[in-house]
């Protein structure tokens, strides 16, 4: 086998939650330009879901579009039973499904919020991990990629914590994981995005939104400092002075350590967390 060949995904079946925009769009397109086909689900269904499955097809590979809550076992348990259904098997499954606190700050956050975080984020990856481990046990081969995030491992940003523990807890998770399904040829890594342009961190890239705006105004007041001073300015302040490439990640590069952890490129790896920060952690 070649070195490209071994990144080849021909007549793999892969899921992959949160799949309607952002990073799980782009590794569901990744995976399917590789040769896999797909499943995609997310718990809103405003028809995006079906648009980014319809741009699998076109590449010329099978796709299911589904609505599913990850938080929700039965759900879970539901598209599970659709995807062995139409392929018999799952090879890959990828958790990107993950949400942010509507009201960021700790103190004002009501308990039905911090629960809806960690269910999505955390007990999701699990319930989803739980139902396809079956399978994968099955044929005694599979690879599962848990979506983590820096701010799990240390890059804490002033008011995320309930976010932060959520991943944090997905990086633990993919550690312990990895032990119990390595001895069934299961493969279990997680992928730490740093700061990629997705519409969660448009407040922090995008000058021209409403969410930079008002960040803008925010930090203004915060550091006292003068209104004259440019939002590109305060852009380099929010987090590019911080990034040794000195620029926001796009979801194509997300996409492609994806794909790299997903395939027989990757067959040695288990346990990891792959951070794709731009060096944010360096």
């Amino acid at each position: 086998m070649t070195v490209l060949e071994r990144f080849s995904l021909t007549n793999k079946v892969a899921i992959v939650t949160g799949g309607r925009r952002g990073i799980g769009k782009a590794i569901a397109l990744a995976l399917a330009e590789a040769g896999a086909d797909l499943a995609i689900c997310d718990y809103i269904n405003d028809g995006e879901v079906e648009t980014t499955a319809g741009e699998i097809r076109k590449l010329g590979r099978k796709c299911l579009a589904l609505t599913t809550d990850v938080s929700q076992s039965q759900q879970v348990q539901d598209m599970t039973n659709k995807v062995i259904a139409e392929y018999s098997k799952i090879d890959i499954l990828v958790n990107n499904a993950g949400i942010s606190p509507a009201t960021p700050i700790i103190q004002d956050l009501s308990e039905a919020d911090w629960d809806k975080v960690l269910d999505i984020n955390l007990k999701g990856c699990y319930l989803c991990c739980k139902s396809a481990i079956k399978y994968m046990m099955e044929k005694r081969s599979g690879s599962i990629i848990n979506i983590a995030s820096i701010e799990g491992l240390g890059a804490v940003r002033r008011a995320s914590s309930p976010y932060a523990a959520s991943k944090s807890g997905v990086t633990l998770l993919t550690r312990g994981l990895a032990w119990d399904l390595g001895k069934f040829n299961i493969r279990v890594n997680a992928i730490a995005p740093g700061y990629i342009k997705t519409e969660m961190t448009r407040g922090m890239w995008d000058i021209k939104s409403p969410a930079f705006q008002e960040t803008y105004k925010q930090l203004l007041q915060r550091f006292s400092i003068q209104t004259t001073l440019e939002p590109v300015a305060v852009q380099n302040l929010l987090m590019t002075d911080r990034i040794p490439m000195a620029r926001y990640g796009e979801v194509s590069e997300i996409a492609a350590a994806a794909l790299f952890l997903a395939s027989d490129a990757a067959s040695y790896i288990t346990g990891t967390t792959l951070t794709v920060d731009g060096g944010f952690l360096a």
